[in-house]
């Protein structure tokens, strides 16, 4: 707020009255305070406005992290350890597999059931499932496909026109196959069974209900 001087004209002597020095300093001093207080004002409703802001956001991280019952508690920390112990698993799993390996060569004679470890809480037996090589991996197998590839195209225009003619036999034999499989099926049905597998099918979804389950997603 600003101060002005006011220039009051005298109407009798026409001359201007200057409103004196204690005049002016109360003036000054009632603006500071005015200002001050305005000031203090709009501070007070920021700081209000602040702690509304603060506490809302305090609210709706409180319902965000509702603290689960000890149930639910349990079972996300054993599904944890569960997690870690299957991560320790397969990074451990090819040691135990070449230690294994060599614990039955070198007692390949005198053990017929492949026992290479056992004591009070297991016993652990190695086993060899058969793995077949590709031919992306093998330059062999490869140039054996090729070959066949080759024969297979040699055969094809060799027989091509008997093979086209047994192409529409079966076509034909499994047109006339579907025919019959309708056939079969209108002497199977009637509007009862009909009706009754429809009822069958509505009282399933009627019956149907929702088995709860738990997904986890762990943050680390």
């Amino acid at each position: 707020m600003e101060s002005w001087y006011f220039l009051q004209l005298n109407l009798n002597n026409s001359k201007p009255m200057i409103p004196n020095k204690t005049q002016f300093l109360s003036e000054l001093q009632v603006d500071s305070e005015l200002q001050v207080d305005s000031e203090l004002q709009v501070d007070s409703e920021l700081q209000v406005d602040s702690e509304l802001q603060v506490d809302s956001e305090l609210q709706v991280d409180s319902e965000l992290s509702i603290e689960p019952n000890q149930s639910i508690r349990k079972f996300v920390e054993h599904k944890q350890v569960i997690k870690f112990l299957s991560e320790q698993l397969s990074e451990i799993e090819p040691d135990a597999i070449v230690e294994a390996l060599a614990i039955h060569q070198d007692n390949m004679n005198n053990n017929k059931n492949n026992v290479i470890y056992q004591d009070s809480i297991a016993k652990v037996v190695i086993c060899f499932r058969q793995k077949y090589v590709s031919s992306k991996d093998s330059p062999e197998l490869a140039k054996l496909e090729e070959l066949i590839r080759s024969e297979e195209i040699i055969i094809l225009k060799r027989n091509g026109e008997k093979l086209n003619k047994l192409d529409s036999e079966i076509e034909e034999l499994e047109n006339q196959i579907k025919a019959l499989e309708v056939r079969k099926e209108k002497l199977l049905s009637s509007k009862r069974i009909e009706s009754l597998k429809a009822e069958y099918q509505q009282l399933i979804q009627e019956l149907a209900y929702k088995e709860p389950g738990l997904n986890i997603s762990f943050k680390r």
